[in-house]
């Protein structure tokens, strides 16, 4: 599998990831979660999204309204918060149908995903630095306080 790059100088997918994205789009459509989780196993990227739409697979899962279909697509890497080409993520489309269960699922990923940078940032940071930047954030609005 090699990469290409493009007259723009960005790089291209491989062939074969290229290959796989489509297939693991075309399964969140209407294929089972065993024919999923075994297009995942393979490598597909699951942050792939379509040139039509610009719909991710975790979109589609939306779309069938089976909370367990996104938590699959999830945990084999969908993007919580990826948009399409009118800036609806896949919670919206999970809204916009009713499904409270799937609109939850995906919400939970996103709490998750954010306390796992707050805890990450946390890690690299000791009281000082966090004191440090809570001073400097609170100088920043007491600044543009006095502008207005």
């Amino acid at each position: 599998m090699s990469a290409s790059t493009s007259q723009a100088g960005a790089v291209e997918l491989p062939e074969e990831l290229i290959h796989l994205g489509l297939a693991l789009l075309e399964a969140s459509r209407t294929a089972d979660i065993e024919t999923i989780k075994a297009i995942l196993e393979k490598g597909a990227p699951a942050w792939y999204q379509d040139q039509a739409l610009g719909w991710s697979c975790l979109h589609y899962g939306a779309e069938r309204r089976d909370p367990e279909l996104l938590r699959v697509l999830l945990s084999g890497g969908a993007v919580w918060n990826a948009v399409d080409k009118w800036g609806r993520t896949a919670g919206e489309i999970s809204l916009s149908l009713g499904d409270r269960d799937g609109w939850e699922v995906i919400r939970n990923e996103g709490v998750r995903s954010g306390m796992s940078s707050v805890s990450e940032m946390r890690d690299k940071t000791d009281d000082r630095n966090v004191a440090s930047c809570y001073e400097r954030r609170k100088w920043r609005r007491y600044e543009y306080d006095l502008e207005s």
